[in-house]
């Protein structure tokens, strides 16, 4: 298939202060086997030499549009405006995240999957995440996988996360701009992942079983910072309380809620001090109280205790081997 005959693919970045990883990150838009794609960089009044980048790279490649905010916006609103610019004529959008990569067959292998099966909302893959590849649930050689069946098996914790982060994913461009300029919204931290549960409840999941992107880790992603706050198992459990009914019976309902409190709980054990704060103590029990349940002191400080005591273990351990590699 030539590029002229090719459905057009708009790739997106919304970036702010970008500069240490965006260069890698639109030259690995540039390696892209596949031909018929618009790239639109998104700068979010970046202070950085980011919009400098952004113009050297536009000035000599014509498919790439660069935009910018005149001031700073949160986070998701970002994300919303750099949604909207897409081409009324793409078929398919495909995010990058400013420190993130695709690999040169991301688009052409994830666009033949959707090609295939109409019904496709989402494309996956395998994906490079940090110093591990995951997303690895489905059997292989399986492409295609109902919505509403992924999300039943994720949210009984039956299947790993298959929607990594938007960098991970191939959207089908439709019911993203049928949704405006709320296309992720602003309620849950993990607004990402609820696009992705809403998308599946009327449509399908496809996958590709090829390493097709990386997911950079280090400690400025915004990814890294809602793990060590807690909001990441907060938004877990609201996608499991306000979406799980469409997926689940009641009592499967219940167990997802369940699943999703006791990853919160092993949260709050880890980092017990968060209890201290006033706001944050009520804003969790309000939290498990929409779900039906209570915050439970007691679990949490066993639970404590107990990862306390395992990691003095590890360290005795640590310490008697590594005095054992001495005396040899």
């Amino acid at each position: 298939m030539s590029a002229g005959t090719q459905p057009l693919v708009s790739i997106v970045t919304p970036v702010y202060n970008g500069e240490a990883f965006l260069e890698q990150c639109i030259e690995s838009v540039l390696q892209q086997t596949y031909g018929n794609w618009e790239y639109v960089i998104l700068d979010n009044a970046s202070t950085d030499r980011t919009p400098d980048i952004i113009a050297a790279y536009a000035e000599r490649e014509p498919r790439i549009r660069a935009l910018g905010n005149p001031e700073l916006l949160p986070q998701i609103p970002n994300w919303n405006r750099s949604m909207q610019a897409i081409s009324p004529r793409s078929t398919y959008c495909k995010v990058v995240h400013a420190d993130d990569l695709l690999f040169a067959e991301c688009l052409e292998r994830m666009v033949a999957v959707a090609e295939r099966h109409p019904s496709v909302v989402i494309v996956g893959a395998y994906r490079i995440d940090g110093q591990r590849v995951n997303m690895t649930s489905i059997p292989f050689p399986q492409e295609f996988v109902p919505g509403r069946e992924l999300c039943r098996k994720r949210l009984l914790g039956q299947w790993e996360d298959l929607f990594g982060s938007p960098t991970s994913l191939l959207y089908r461009a439709a019911p993203l701009r049928a949704r405006g300029d709320t296309c992720f919204k602003l309620e849950n931290p993990c607004t990402d992942t609820e696009l992705c549960f809403e998308l599946l409840r009327d449509g399908d999941y496809g996958f590709v079983h090829q390493v097709l992107t990386m997911t950079r880790r280090h400690t400025a992603t915004e990814t890294t910072a809602a793990r060590a706050s807690g909001v990441h198992s907060t938004g877990r459990t609201m996608i499991a309380r306000d979406l799980g009914a469409c997926f689940l019976n009641p009592q499967e309902h219940r167990y997802a809620m369940a699943l999703q409190l006791g990853y919160h709980d092993q949260f709050l054990a880890r980092n017990p001090r968060k209890l201290l704060d006033r706001e944050f103590r009520a804003k969790t029990r309000a939290l498990y109280r929409s779900c039906g349940m209570r915050l439970n002191p007691l679990r949490i400080s066993a639970l404590s205790a107990r990862y306390a005591a395992r990691g003095l273990l590890t360290g005795v351990k640590r310490r008697v081997s590594g005095r054992g590699r001495e005396a040899t």
